[in-house]
């Protein structure tokens, strides 16, 4: 009997060894939350810098600086993907068009890797300190070709920005004190959304409405018209005569009171815009009328 005894207390003894052994081994099993799910959540501060380490998606990008007070003036330069550059000067009321290529592909692609962070589109921005006729303000742009998404950053000193944007920045520009002044772009244009009422009264004033048709999501090409609409606020650089002097007819069009303005206004996709052109210094008037293609008003 004790032999008996002996093995049933070591065989008792081995079962708990094995016990404690695969108790140790087993893999831990992670707290379950409220829900049950068994995952616990991302805390606010790891959503937070999760998205600030996010990135939109852009084709294009522009960057605005305004000189405000005595000595107004505006520079703004528009790159995209395909590393065409154009910069715009507006400065004693005269507008002056730089470049059409001309800035490093990597420069170019440091643009679109640091200036698409949402980090940087989204942060708060403040107000240049100082007098008012030394201030500063920079804003950035950035949109898709189709114009689905458009982005903008809050207008403010450059300081306000992270300091690679502000060295990103100070790169561009030296980079583009070496371009030389475009003698094909004959000005640009820029569209403005106009709210239900404010067409109404665009139209109680006499005013006229051109249809643009939109050539759709996927369209491969794009008229210089047809890219502004898509991207208000944008200024879109008209790159031949026969495109400004074709322009040129949507005023006489829309605007009859007043040729000379050059506003006109078009409707797209149910939309109504306000578009602008802005001339460059220095160039010449258009085409022959003959030659033409002009805008064709529609009744409302």
């Amino acid at each position: 009997m004790r032999v008996i005894g002996y093995h049933r207390g070591q065989t008792i003894a081995r079962t708990a060894l094995l016990a404690t052994l695969l108790l140790h081994s087993a893999p831990r099993v992670p707290a379950q939350n409220p829900t049950g799910t068994g995952v616990q959540p991302p805390s606010n501060e790891e959503l937070i810098e999760k998205a600030n380490k996010s990135s939109v998606q852009a084709d294009a990008i522009w960057i605005e600086i305004t000189k405000v007070g005595q000595d107004a003036s505006r520079w703004v330069m528009d790159l995209n993907r395909e590393g065409s550059c154009f910069v715009i000067r507006d400065d004693e009321g005269r507008r002056t068009i730089y470049g059409g290529s001309g800035i490093s592909k990597s420069l170019v692609k440091r643009a679109f890797t640091l200036l698409t962070k949402r980090s940087v589109i989204y942060s708060e921005r403040t107000r240049p300190s100082g007098k008012s006729r030394d201030q500063q303000l920079v804003a950035i742009g950035m949109a898709t070709w189709d114009g689905s998404r458009v982005y903008k950053t809050q207008s403010g000193s450059v300081e306000s920005y992270p300091e690679e944007v502000q060295k990103l920045i100070a790169d561009l520009r030296a980079s583009a004190d070496g371009l030389t002044v475009s003698q094909g772009a004959m000005g640009s244009i820029q569209s403005t959304f106009l709210r239900p009422d404010e067409a109404r009264r665009m139209l109680q004033g006499g005013k006229r409405i051109v249809t643009v048709e939109d050539p759709g999501r996927d369209a491969k090409e794009l008229s210089t018209l047809e890219m502004a609409l898509r991207l208000p606020g944008r200024d879109i650089v008209v790159p031949t005569e026969d495109d400004w002097a074709a322009l040129a007819t949507y005023v006489e069009a829309s605007n009859p009171d007043d040729p000379d303005s050059g506003e006109f206004y078009v409707k797209s996709s149910a939309r109504i815009f306000r578009v602008k052109m802005n001339k460059a210094g220095g160039v010449a008037d258009g085409l022959e009328d003959g030659l033409i293609p002009r805008a064709k008003p529609i009744g409302q």
